[in-house]
């Protein structure tokens, strides 16, 4: 298993639990600052319009999660809900949620506009049309996750080493994959490798992938003000704008200050080259947006700044399949900035797909782009 990231790592602990001998191997350590899993935190949510796929595997990933913090003693999540802001924008996607999460035994609902400031005084919804509330949903510390899974897969008995892993003679039956030079021999090899995964597949990823850059802000709040910018009173939020970019953000949390970012996936990344320094254009736009929407941080200071990585798929559906030159090689990529919190159900359904010599999910497949794919994100499914 090839690659420490919260799909990599989930991956390895699943085939180790059926009872696989499994080795784990990171360039730089699980959750580590380079990969697209590292990090302090990310959104884990039901909602996804009518694309009942992911509502599944969230649903499944929130009953895996809890086991893991069960067994590791430490809850690197916390419950926030999750508000739908909607101005000028189709609320299908948030209306289409309500079934497929119902089915699981959670709800999403509509709010009353005119009456939600009372229960989230920090937001200001006067121009907002529609908002909607969906209770099962908050934040997961992400690279610790990471850390968790890993840590609970070597106490269970799995190896982990850090180098760096190649793979050649992929026509062969069995390709020949080496760690820092070193051959290792394996019925199966899986790559879960984030923003390096078109690097190693070209062939197979460089037409139906791209990487773009991604920065995030955290944002102080004012003084004896932290139970106002905290849940329940602050919710993880997203916000479609038909005249902005998509913005989302989290309460504060992990005494780190509001978080914010935005969904805009037009400058391409090389994850080996490129200085991890955000864009002043970007900086400029969030702060006018924090302005607008939360006017009592206004004139608060910029905290940090990351900038990280999407691995995107074209039409923002991952891509999980065998390579096409080799049904032994495993490629687990196009996790397009959706795919964290549905790590662990990722790799409960790749080793069932191997173990049962069953195919992996259509919408995951390679095949797909066969006939073409427009780049969107996931949002637009």
């Amino acid at each position: 298993m090839v690659g420490a990231g919260v799909w990599g790592a989930s991956t390895a602990l699943a085939f180790q639990k059926k009872g696989y001998d499994t080795m784990l191997c990171d360039m730089y350590g699980p959750g580590n600052i380079w990969s697209g899993s590292g990090g302090l935190s990310r959104i884990i949510r039901l909602g996804y319009g009518s694309d009942s796929v992911y509502v599944d595997l969230t649903a499944r990933s929130f009953q895996l999660w809890d086991q893991l913090f069960v067994k590791t003693g430490q809850k690197h999540y916390r419950e926030t809900g999750l508000l739908w802001l909607f101005k000028g924008y189709d609320a299908s996607y948030a209306e289409n949620s309500v079934e497929p999460i119902r089915r699981h035994g959670y709800k999403i609902e509509e709010l009353n506009v005119a009456e939600v400031a009372n229960d989230f005084p920090v937001f200001d919804f006067q121009d907002i049309d529609r908002v909607f509330l969906e209770e099962k949903a908050g934040i997961l510390y992400a690279s610790k996750c990471c850390e968790d899974l890993v840590h609970h897969f070597v106490t269970r008995g799995g190896q982990y080493i850090r180098g760096q892993a190649s793979i050649s003679d992929m026509k062969s039956s069995n390709a020949v994959i080496r760690i820092d030079g070193e051959v290792v021999k394996a019925d199966f090899s899986v790559w879960a490798c984030g923003p390096w995964n078109r690097k190693i597949f070209p062939d197979v990823l460089g037409k139906v992938s791209y990487i773009s850059k991604q920065d995030v802000y955290y944002f102080a709040v004012p003084a004896r003000q932290t139970g106002l910018f905290s849940p329940p009173r602050m919710p993880v939020w997203f916000e479609y704008d038909l005249d902005s970019p998509f913005y989302y953000g989290m309460p504060y949390h992990l005494n780190q200050g509001v978080k914010l970012a935005y969904d805009d996936r037009s400058e391409e990344f090389d994850p080996d080259h490129d200085d991890r320094l955000p864009s002043a254009q970007h900086m400029e736009n969030a702060r006018s947006y924090l302005t607008r929407r939360f006017p009592s941080l206004s004139n608060t200071p910029v905290l940090n700044v990351r900038v990280c990585q999407y691995e995107n798929s074209l039409d923002g559906h991952f891509i999980i399949d065998r390579h096409p030159l080799n049904d032994k090689v495993i490629i687990m990529g196009g996790s397009s900035g959706h795919g964290f919190k549905m790590g662990p159900a990722l790799g409960e359904m790749v080793v069932d797909c191997l173990d049962s010599e069953k195919v992996f999910p259509a919408p995951f497949s390679l095949d797909r782009f066969e006939e073409g794919s427009s780049i969107r994100s996931q949002f637009s499914a």
